[in-house]
């Protein structure tokens, strides 16, 4: 992979990659997917939606380590595991898109609501 940061390389390159390395997540998971084969359909929709932008993070933080797909695939194994521990009501509570937006900005607590109290006077 070429040093880019080119949109259309990098996404080119994040599709090649999760083509490359989702076969070999399956086999790792053939168990939890046998077992809960409509969890797995969800999360490979959510994992093909989101990983472009996945892959351009972690590009710019590992793209000059030699072992820079290592830790995709680390990635990718530990959502998935994460994903099927997970109960089925709570997948279905994280596809709300309002739930994301909270949380990511409740990651900012001083930017939006100031402290925990502010926190507090924005959750319904």
């Amino acid at each position: 992979m070429h040093n880019t940061a080119d949109p259309v390389q990098l996404y080119s390159e994040a599709e090649r990659t999760l083509d490359r390395t989702q076969p070999r997540l399956e086999i790792g998971l053939s168990a939890e997917i046998a077992a809960d084969p409509e969890g797995w359909q969800s999360f490979s929709e959510r994992l093909h939606e989101h990983f472009p932008h996945l892959f351009a993070l972690y590009f710019k933080l590992y793209n000059r380590h030699y072992d820079f797909f290592c830790y995709i695939e680390d990635l990718l194994n530990s959502l998935a595991h994460a994903w099927f521990a997970c109960p089925a009501d709570l997948r279905e509570l994280d596809k709300t898109p309002e739930l994301n937006q909270m949380l990511g900005e409740v990651c900012y607590v001083d930017l939006f609501a100031g402290d925990i109290k502010g926190i507090r006077s924005k959750i319904p």
